[in-house]
């Protein structure tokens, strides 16, 4: 499957999945990274389709971002500044 899949604290699977091969919202090419911010957003590189992809908790799509070209891996610090590599 490519896309996300959201675990327990103990590392089982019990809550959800979400996300399919693709270019739309929602879709994914080879997700790269993930980061959450201080709202709880989940930041998606989705690096073979140039964007951040964003979504809430529950997998719901709210944004992509698409200024990035190959984004590798993402943070977030404590200021929900976000920072992207690439190559």
């Amino acid at each position: 499957m490519e896309g996300i899949v959201k675990f327990d604290s103990q590392g089982n699977f019990s809550l959800m999945q979400w996300g399919r091969p693709g270019s739309g919202p929602g879709e994914f090419d080879t997700p790269h990274g993930l980061a959450m911010d201080s709202q709880g957003r989940l930041f998606v590189a989705d690096r073979t389709n140039n964007r951040i992809q964003i979504f809430d908790q529950e997998g719901n799509f709210l944004d992509s971002w698409e200024q990035f070209s190959r984004n590798s891996g993402i943070h977030i610090d404590a200021n929900d500044m976000l920072f992207c590599s690439r190559f």
